[in-house]
This record gives C-alpha cells, sequence and structure tokens, in this order.
C-alpha cells in the first residue's frame, strides 16, 4: 500500500525540519519483544502539523523510511528544535 494508507496523510507534503522549536514524536510498534518492530513514526509540531511515515497500513517500516525519519529529526535537533516523545523512554 502506498504512503497514503491514512487519509490525512498527504506525501506530497516534503517535512521540515523547523517547526518553531517543539517536535512531538510517537511511533506504533507491532509489540515489546526484541523481535518487533515499527510500523509509524508521526511528528508533530507545535502548530499541530504533523508529517507521519510507514511503509503501508501496519506494514514494517522499511530502512529506507526509518532512514528518512532519522535524517529529519537530526536536521531538526541541529536547527535549535526540541524533541519530545510520548513513552519514547519506556515503550516504543
Amino acid at each position: 500500500m502506498a504512503a497514503a494508507a491514512n487519509a490525512e496523510v498527504d506525501p506530497r507534503r516534503s517535512p521540515s525540519p523547523n517547526h518553531g522549536g517543539a517536535l512531538y514524536l510517537d511511533c506504533e510498534t507491532t509489540g515489546l519483544g526484541a523481535d518487533d518492530a515499527i510500523t509509524c513514526v508521526a511528528i508533530t509540531d507545535s502548530n499541530n502539523e504533523t508529517v507521519t511515515w510507514h511503509s503501508g497500513h501496519a506494514e514494517t517500516l522499511t530502512p529506507e523510511i526509518g532512514g528518512l525519519v532519522v535524517d529529519f529529526i537530526v536536521a531538526a535537533v541541529k536547527a535549535g528544535n526540541k524533541l519530545f516523545t510520548f513513552n519514547g523512554a519506556a515503550f516504543d
């Protein structure tokens, strides 16, 4: 399935790492075990705009898309943004 599995995701919108200083990250996984994987990552900015990365509905994130997420986060932090996560240190 294409990147538009979520009707609210516009795959034509290019994510920008400069979102006014605060970014909020959440991800979905296939579980909590060592062999489980990420299926979706979403980052929302302080303007309530969200960029979502996934490889299709409930499919494991591909290494290429995972790399795009990492590149986005690194660029955002280098640009001075602060990254906040939901359960980031203890769950997903």
